[in-house]
């Protein structure tokens, strides 16, 4: 068991760190969709919305899909989490 207090220590410091950046990141995101105001590029090729309808409303969603994609190595919304930010789809 205490060989796991290193690692489990370095995961969450990774995580914590993430999840401020991530959370701060999303803060620019708006967090209702105005269709008046999106543009072409604002869509995937999927016609999914890419800029607006933040999910990440508090650091406790951080966090949590923060620690989700460091322990499943994937980058996909988690428990309904979803990153909108430049900076959390290259996370």
């Amino acid at each position: 068991m205490k060989a796991l207090a290193v690692p489990g220590f370095f995961l969450l410091i990774i995580v914590f760190f993430g999840a401020c950046s991530l959370f701060l990141s999303e803060q620019a995101v708006p967090e209702h969709c105005d269709p008046a105001t999106l543009a072409a590029n604002d869509f995937d090729s999927g016609g999914n919305v890419l800029r607006c309808g933040r999910k990440v409303l508090n650091l406790m969603d951080a966090m949590v899909f923060c620690l989700v994609c460091v322990i499943s190595i994937d980058v996909s919304p988690a428990f309904g989490i979803e990153v909108k930010s430049e900076v959390g789809r290259y996370t």
